[in-house]
């Protein structure tokens, strides 16, 4: 018997990391947004309610990089042990501590009385279930989609059992069969909630993955008619105030249209135009890794900086709008600054950690 290391790929794609920087900050924003007009501040959701559609682009990418970092595991004897055990390390140890981070505001601020401590475990694990408010969102809310992400790798996971093509190609007629089972058939619980149309995020992001591992470019004048048509589509969705609800199936049956689609086509322009792989931005590269650390900890740092809206209306002079975006820059700020600090000395060990005995692959001898 016969071990080879499993290598990630190592090429850097410039687009991959623009596209993370971009959808963690939109996500970001849009949360911010809407907390400074629920608290008494401006109302700017016209501006940035489009910016949950970062979701939908993190689940693209996702699709797209697990074609591109792990199409050598198919086929391979205990691939699906390896690909779990990478996926678990890059995404468990995180999210746990801003959960943990989440429940010990929560104790000092006195509001932990509701919380469900069987709903807290299920959310540790990745398992949806309807919490005390009717909910299917986990303790940490921002948590929800992990819970796809997983659904996702373990699918994932089942096709590394097969060759590459037939393995790609069972991933997405089996998340499409699953779409349309939830939409034909009311599934119980945890099911009903994986089988929602933000899954077909998932396969634009594989479909586009396969494009590029068979050397799928587009002309640099067809990226850049992709980006600005997948911005414009945004803004339009924007403009007619169309949003979706992650705990609302039925309203969000034509999400993958009105945003899953506009957001693959952006990705697509950044990261198949034609030409050598570029190095990312120093900067962007930087908040493209950190981009994770940046979506989980952006929620904890809009409930701490909260009361500071009063004080910023105050010292405008009663000017809500002002001190609104004076907040916004305040939390974009202090969410940078701390999903750098995160990243850089929790998350870049733990996936150093892991690098560091990398797990094997078998082939028989």
């Amino acid at each position: 018997m016969s071990t080879v290391g499993v290598r990630a790929s190592h090429e850097r794609l410039a687009g991959i990391q623009y596209a993370r920087a971009f959808a963690a900050l939109a996500v970001m924003l849009s949360h911010a947004v809407g907390d400074v007009a629920s608290h008494g501040g401006s109302d700017l959701t016209a501006f940035f309610n489009i910016g949950a559609a970062g979701v939908d682009l993190f689940f693209i990418i996702s699709g797209f990089v697990m074609v591109h970092s792990s199409a050598h595991l198919f086929g391979q004897p205990g691939s699906r042990r390896v690909f779990l055990g990478r996926r678990l390390l890059r995404v468990v140890p995180l999210y746990w501590l801003a959960t943990t981070g989440y429940l010990l505001l929560l104790m000092a601020r006195g509001n932990w009385h509701g919380l469900d401590a069987s709903g807290l475990a299920a959310s540790l694990v990745f398992w949806p279930v309807r919490n005390q408010m009717g909910s299917m969102l986990p303790t940490y809310g921002i948590g929800w989609t992990l819970n796809y992400e997983m659904f996702f790798y373990v699918c994932f996971a089942v096709a590394l059992g097969f060759r590459l093509q037939r393995g790609l190609w069972l991933i997405v007629a089996s998340l499409c069969a699953f779409v349309l089972c939830g939409r034909l058939i009311d599934l119980p619980g945890a099911l009903r909630f994986w089988a929602h149309p933000v899954l077909l995020d998932f396969i634009f992001g594989l479909l586009l993955g396969m494009f590029y591992r068979h050397k799928g470019r587009l002309p640099r004048a067809a990226a850049i008619l992709a980006i600005m048509a997948g911005l414009v589509a945004l803004i339009v969705v924007a403009r007619a105030n169309i949003g979706f609800s992650p705990d609302d199936p039925e309203h969000a049956a034509w999400r993958w249209l009105f945003w899953g689609l506009p957001c693959a086509a952006v990705f697509a322009g950044l990261t198949l135009k034609r030409g050598p792989a570029a190095s990312p931005h120093r900067l962007l590269g930087f908040l493209g890794d950190a981009s994770y650390a940046l979506y989980l900890v952006h929620p904890i740092v809009i409930i701490l900086l909260r009361s500071t809206l009063p004080s910023l209306v105050a010292a405008f002079s009663g000017d809500v709008r002002a001190a609104s975006l004076v907040q916004l820059m305040l939390i974009t700020a202090s969410t940078v600054i701390g999903a750098a600090l995160i990243h850089l000395a929790v998350e870049k060990p733990i996936l150093r950690l892991g690098r560091r005995s990398p797990p094997q692959v078998g082939s028989a001898a």
